[in-house]
């Protein structure tokens, strides 16, 4: 899996607010890059490549797009693999990124904004 889309009932401004601040909240430090696209990671890169799987590195793309109708997508790129922590950095990657799909996707149904998920 190299993304996952969230589709939301927001604008695309709230949905950006809204992914911030739910990623914030799981200890990601968020940069944006331009008004919709941003990086967020989460955890030490470099104790990562020296310590492998004892340390964690995340980081995942956040790119908003306009989805049908009152709709917002909300699409989490997975851009570091994990390989750099060996095959379990690997693994653990791709079980954050369905991590956040879950997540996100449980925060925004129980607000009742949930539109639908996706994944490629």
């Amino acid at each position: 899996m190299k993304y996952v889309d969230v589709a939301v009932r927001l604008d695309a401004a709230a949905a950006k607010d809204r992914a911030a601040q739910e990623l914030a909240s799981r200890k990601f430090r968020m940069t944006w890059n331009d008004e919709w696209y941003g990086v967020a990671e989460k955890g030490n890169k470099v104790a990562s490549i020296f310590l492998g799987a004892l340390a964690q590195y995340f980081k995942v793309g956040i790119r908003i797009m306009a989805g049908d109708g009152d709709v917002t997508v909300v699409r989490f790129e997975k851009l570091a693999s994990g390989w750099m922590a060996g095959w379990i950095g690997a693994i653990r990657a791709d079980r954050q990124l369905k991590e956040l799909r879950d997540d996100f996707a449980s925060a925004f149904d129980a607000a009742g904004l949930l539109a639908g998920v996706s994944e490629g």
